[in-house]
């Protein structure tokens, strides 16, 4: 018996059928010496749940960017035998008609782990019986015509898709976004209340005076009250604690003036202990002047009495009678 053919779609396959299927080849791979894959489409949605093949052991060659776009449109074509030859002289792109294709239920192995009921498989047999083969489509087909608008449509949907995603995506604030702007509202208290500390401490400072450094103070008091727009009036210059909180910058101005103190005070100490030591080594030298100078006297009255006594040993000289002046 001479098996019926019909030249349909994989929208109107049915299992058991003989078909002549014109469509385009989108990724192809040796799977051994006797049989080649074929992922085919036409544009149309598989009718039937169908046997696919284990893509992990082979290696595939595909247009990426057309697989991409018809998932969901595919079916694999298992090519058997003699048409092997045939078949490896078609790449990714080619439009092509299988002629006499089987879609027979398929009967899995005895080993197989996993059940395959309900399943069929795309099948070109051996032989050349009814015309089966493989034959390249021609660009006046008017198969081909019909299958490129459809396949159009499909890829222009898959497109808008895309975009439209794309766009969902570009309008979505940054995982990193939300997270600076999201500040804890405990971390804000807890500056809050450093910067009252601070202010605190910037009270205590300017209450107990510094008179090297008082210019500095009121410089930087009158730079936070000008912040402020709030005149303090005639008091001394000394910010409140509540007007100082209003504003993180007042604040950190007056603990820069706080700082500034601080450093200047630091500096003074070191000259006051500089000059502290220059005095102690005044005192030293004019203690040693002292007791030089009081040396120098002593010395000089012992010079003093040696002269003296000099001059009377000689007085006494100048007396005695000359050796045989006496003898008569």
């Amino acid at each position: 018996l001479t098996p019926e053919l019909h030249v349909v779609t994989l929208a109107d396959v049915e299992e058991g059928q003989y078909l002549d299927l014109s469509c385009q080849i989108v990724s192809m791979a040796r799977v051994d010496e006797v049989c080649v894959l074929f992922q085919v489409w036409d544009g149309t949605k598989p009718a039937e749940p169908f046997r696919q093949a284990d893509l992990e052991t082979l290696s595939l060659d595909q247009r990426a960017d057309l697989a991409q776009k018809v998932k969901g449109h595919l079916v694999d074509v298992f090519i058997y035998d003699n048409h092997v030859k045939a078949a490896l002289k078609f790449k990714p792109g080619d439009f092509v008609k299988i002629c006499n294709l089987h879609v027979p239920k398929f009967k899995p192995p005895d080993d197989a782990p996993d059940p395959s009921d309900g399943l069929v498989e795309f099948v070109l047999h051996k032989g050349t019986s009814f015309g089966r083969g493989l034959m390249a489509l021609s660009a006046d087909d008017p198969d081909l015509k019909d299958m490129k608008s459809t396949m159009k449509q499909v890829i222009e949907t898959s497109n808008t898709a895309e975009e439209s995603t794309s766009k969902q995506a570009s309008k979505q604030p940054s995982r990193e976004l939300l997270m600076a702007d999201d500040v804890p509202p405990p971390l804000k208290r807890a500056k809050t209340l450093e910067n009252s500390t601070a202010n605190d401490d910037l009270q205590e400072n300017l209450d107990s005076g510094a008179p090297e450094v008082d210019s500095n103070v009121q410089i930087g008091n009158s730079n936070v009250q000008k912040r402020n727009n709030k005149g303090t009036g005639k008091g001394s210059g000394v910010l409140q604690k509540d007007s100082i909180m209003q504003k993180d910058s007042n604040v950190q101005e007056g603990n820069s003036t706080t700082k500034g103190k601080d450093n200047i005070g630091k500096e003074n100490s070191i000259v006051l202990e500089s000059d502290s030591s220059v005095t102690k080594r005044k005192s030293t030298m004019q203690k040693k002047s002292r007791t030089f100078q009081k040396e120098d006297r002593a010395v000089q009255e012992k010079e003093s009495v040696v002269q003296e006594g000099e001059s009377n040993r000689r007085g006494g000289d100048s007396v005695v009678p000359a050796e045989g002046s006496l003898v008569g």
